[in-house]
Order: structure tokens, then C-alpha cells, then sequence
């Protein structure tokens, strides 16, 4: 589903510009839809803001299980430099924010190093059957 959802934004030269790993994970249709828009939004402000806006830029999103949660990270490298954290959340941010909090009572970690921005998103597994 991840693949399906990135793909508009891979490089027209056949050059992956996502690293895709984690074991099958099965979800609902609600979590499905959710899951989608979490993505959808990740790879929107990659666009205007992150790797997505160079040519070499490039994410890794991997997942595992832990302990009862489904552990997603998205790593973003070779966008512009980021000098620092953004001091507000815009629309797609908050919408991801609230999708990961609300929606599955999960949490959303940001980290903003200069090489591109980190997200790490814990869910618990039992959210992601309805």
C-alpha cells in the first residue's frame, strides 16, 4: 500500500526515490484509509519542503513490530539543508499529527537534523484491525 501511495512521486529515470522494508502489517479498512493519508501527507511536504524538492533527495520508511505497536519511520535525506525546526505546523502537518494522535491513539516524534527531517510514528497494533 505504501509503494501504491509514493509512487507519483518516484523519479521519472527509474532511480527509487523510497526504501521500502517492514513485514506485512494487516489493517483495517478505517486504518487502511488512515495509514494512506498519513503517508499521502509525509511525501506532500516532502515535496515542497524536504528531499522530494531535489532530484537526489530520497526517503527511507521502514516499520517493525515492538512490544504491541507498529514502530514507522520516515527519514528524509538530500533535500535542502534544514537550519531549524519549523516553528509552526502547517495544514498537512497537523492533519498527520492528528491522524497519528486521534485517530489511533498513537504518538508522532519529529526530529529536524540538518541532513533532513526524521519522523517516527508508534501505534498500538490493535488500532490498525478496525
Amino acid at each position: 500500500m505504501i509503494r501504491t501511495i509514493v509512487a507519483p512521486h518516484e523519479a521519472d529515470n527509474g532511480r527509487y526515490r523510497f526504501s521500502i522494508k517492514g513485514p506485512p502489517i494487516h489493517c483495517g479498512e478505517h486504518a487502511s484509509n488512515s495509514i494512506a493519508l498519513i503517508f499521502h501527507e509525509l511525501a506532500t511536504n516532502a515535496v515542497k519542503y524536504g528531499a522530494l524538492r531535489e532530484e537526489e533527495g530520497h526517503i527511507v520508511i521502514d516499520w517493525r513490530r515492538e512490544d504491541g505497536n507498529l514502530i514507522l519511520h520516515w527519514i528524509e535525506h538530500g533535500g535542502p539543508p534544514i537550519e531549524m525546526a519549523p516553528e509552526t505546523l502547517n495544514f498537512g502537518s497537523t492533519l498527520v499529527q492528528n491522524t497519528v494522535t486521534r485517530r489511533f491513539n498513537g504518538t508522532l516524534d519529529c526530529e529536524w537534523p540538518r541532513e533532513g527531517m526524521i519522523a517516527t510514528i508508534t501505534i498500538p497494533i490493535e488500532r490498525l484491525s478496525v
